[in-house]
């Protein structure tokens, strides 16, 4: 075919690559002008179901009221609820089980929450009385709060039992003891349990009803204004001892507590040091040397027990030392100068000590090791029984 022969391209021919890129660039841009509007508005809804509870929860209970309504659906009957301050937690029937129960709960500036665990009805007392989701009143719990913490400042009771919860009032009629349901709070002295008042309010957080410990009325109006009779004030107490550091202290008292109940010198099988722990094991007597029995001390209580005695293993040495055998008089010196021993963990701490004779070398001298960590990990110094460092080293 000649040159002449060939059939001229028309400008619509020649434009259509063009239009067709344009239109690809078109519908591309259009599609990610979608997925991003899309995005937005995935999250703003994500937004919008992740609102904070207020500081200060029940200073809102209609905010509280709704950001629970967003979480929970508006069908559910509430069978259990707690508020203060600072937490709240509801317990529904499950939506798609209504053998079992489910909890939802928020703390301040935190989002509502579902809770995983669930728990069949059957495990809750009275659960045949419940309130739907939508007749709860958080501002009667509101009240009712209020007061409790009320109660609580004026009478010196425990800070946490400013909380209420929903509650069943049990009467006392046979066969009736899931009456209805109440907000209640259980206040009481932590110096003194049996200083305590039960209050019961009304849904809406008024009629208030106080008792004692003995489930005695005691006049609500006395209780809000602090004049409820407490324990006596105790007498100015001694100020307690110092804190033992057993690692930085002579034990020398400690041994001669264990000497005197034993009425006899310390036949010693070993010797523990712990930074608020002492624990001495000595042989039983009437053993032959084949039981032993430990002695425990805290660091702020002193002797907590004497063990139980224990049978030796074969491999363990059973020949007693005393603290005549070590350098028990250097002990407080050679613990302080063990982490310089390792030059690399020079700035450690020492982590812990023990005296006792070697099971390989039953017969010698009863050796002192002192362990030291740092974060590294650990290292021991080695003193023989007259005080002489034998081995220091990072394990």
């Amino acid at each position: 075919m000649s040159t002449n022969d060939r059939t001229p391209r028309t400008t619509a021919a020649r434009e259509a690559p063009i239009l067709c890129a344009t239109g690809r660039a078109a519908g591309a841009r259009a599609a990610r002008a979608l997925v991003l509007a899309l995005a937005g508005l995935a999250a703003a809804g994500a937004g919008a179901a992740e609102r904070l509870a207020p500081k200060h929860l029940l200073h809102d209970p209609a905010l509280l009221k709704d950001l629970f309504a967003e979480r929970i659906a508006g069908q559910s009957e509430v069978i259990e609820a707690r508020f203060s301050d600072a937490t709240a937690a509801i317990t529904v029937i499950a939506t798609d089980d209504p053998h079992s129960s489910e909890s939802w709960s928020a703390s301040s500036r935190s989002p509502v929450r579902k809770d995983d665990a669930r728990r069949p009805l059957a495990e809750r007392p009275c659960a045949q009385l419940h309130l739907p989701f939508a007749r709860l009143d958080f501002a009667g719990a509101a009240r009712a709060a209020d007061q409790a913490a009320a109660i609580v400042e004026a009478n010196g009771y425990y800070a946490g039992g400013a909380a209420v919860y929903l509650n069943v009032s049990v009467g006392t009629t046979p066969g009736r003891s899931c009456q209805r349901l109440v907000w209640a709070a259980e206040m009481y002295s932590e110096a003194n349990p049996m200083n305590r008042a039960n209050v019961e309010w009304q849904l809406d957080g008024s009629a208030p009803v106080a008792s004692d410990a003995t489930h005695r009325p005691v006049p609500f109006a006395r209780l809000l204004a602090g004049t409820k009779r407490g324990p006596k004030p105790a007498a100015p107490a001694a100020p307690p001892a110092p804190r033992r550091d057993f690692l930085h202290a002579d034990i020398a008292t400690e041994l001669a507590q264990i000497e005197q109940r034993l009425g006899a010198p310390l036949p010693l099988y070993a010797v523990l040091i712990d930074t608020d722990m002492l624990r001495i094991e000595t042989f039983e007597a009437g053993s032959r040397n084949k039981k032993k029995r430990e002695w425990i001390f805290d660091a702020d209580t002193g002797l907590r027990a004497a063990q139980d005695t224990s049978e030796l293993a074969d491999i363990q040495c059973d020949r007693p030392f005393t603290t005549v055998d070590f350098a028990f008089g250097q002990l407080s010196d050679l613990i302080a100068r063990a982490p310089a021993t390792i030059p690399p963990m020079a700035n450690g701490h020492v982590s812990h000590v023990r005296i006792d004779r070697s099971s390989r070398e039953c017969r010698k001298p009863p050796l002192i090791q002192v362990t030291i960590e740092d974060e590294r990990g650990y290292g021991d110094a080695i003193y023989d029984a007259r005080g002489k460092l034998l081995e220091a080293k990072v394990r």
